[in-house]
């Protein structure tokens, strides 16, 4: 009888110890996660505060990769394969919306990406046209093509928002001619408008024609508009644009412009082929800043280290 108890006492002993060593085991691992999760925590919390430091919030930061051109903008053209059958190709942004990386995005002029490159892929130029009438005879005027696309986004009025685009432009003519120019390279400079927008509608006829052209010369100026002529060529580059909206706005739209000769006829027309690869948008927003705010919007020199609006020109 003795023996049994004490073989019953053992083995009851021996259950209670490994019971107890798993429950330790388990408050051990709860613990442990306890204070991994209090850890991710705090560190959230530092990085909130390092990203909020002086009021300052990053409300987009969009990094586009090299991805399948996007399907379904509201742009088709009839394609036809090795054998001559026709197809569709619903390739690139157009005036419908498509959601892309978790943004809503619209194009001018069929702008569009690619698995070779990261970057939203933008192409513009401007060649000389020759019209002939009979009341004016023969004139040489321009005929530009421009690309756009706009992000539906919103922006709050009375806060500073702080817009950083890195992309890669090229001078197509230098690096590519293949003799369809009797230039050596472009003899104008491309323009990159930034506009706060309302709506995200691009407004201009024929958005999905090759040789569509966005006609910002008559958005006119304003706070919400600002722009810079571009000079330094093969070479990633960041470009900041400051606003400080008044109004709240809903989408931000960034075209893609080749220089023009103007309204005078006969003006001699400056030949240029660009592309640029958008690959990064990044905004800011900040405490109101009133130096950023300008009604009549306006050019900004890259020289112009300070970020602010420039006259037009």
């Amino acid at each position: 009888m003795k023996k049994k108890l004490i073989s019953i006492s053992i083995i009851f002993l021996v259950g209670c110890s490994s019971s107890n060593d798993t429950l330790l085991q388990d408050q051990n691992e709860l613990l442990q996660s306890k204070g991994e999760l209090i850890e991710l925590e705090n560190s959230i919390t530092s990085e909130n505060s390092v990203a909020n430091k002086g009021g300052e919030t990053v409300i987009m930061d969009y990094t586009i990769g090299a991805l399948i051109p996007p399907q379904n903008g509201g742009c088709s053209s009839i394609t036809r394969d090795s054998n001559d059958n026709p197809g569709i190709n619903n390739e690139g942004f157009g005036p419908d919306p498509v959601s892309f990386l978790g943004y809503k995005i619209r194009g001018f002029g069929k702008p569009t990406t690619s698995i070779y490159y990261s970057g939203i892929y933008f192409y513009i130029l401007n060649k000389s046209k020759t019209i002939t009438s009979s009341r004016w005879g023969t004139s040489i005027t321009d005929n530009p093509k421009s690309q756009a696309i706009s992000i539906e986004q919103v922006f709050e009025p009375n806060f500073t928002y702080e817009i950083k685009l890195k992309a890669y432009i090229e001078d197509k003519i230098y690096t590519d001619n293949y003799g369809m120019y009797d230039i050596e390279k472009s003899e104008g400079r491309p323009t990159i408008k930034v506009q706060l927008k309302e709506t995200p509608d691009i407004a201009g006829k024929n958005p999905c024609e090759f040789m569509s052209h966005v006609q910002t010369e008559l958005l006119g100026v304003s706070n919400n508009l600002k722009q810079q002529k571009i000079d330094n060529y093969a070479v990633d580059k960041i470009y900041t644009f400051n606003f400080s909206p008044t109004v709240k706005t809903n989408s931000l739209v960034i075209y893609f412009l080749p220089q023009m000769s103007g309204q005078r006829s006969n003006a001699p027309v400056p030949q240029s082929t660009f592309i640029m690869w958008l690959s990064n948008i990044k905004i800011t927003q900040k405490p109101f800043d009133l130096q950023y705010y300008s009604e009549d919007g306006g050019y900004r020199p890259l020289d112009n280290d300070d970020g602010r609006a420039g006259s037009i020109r």
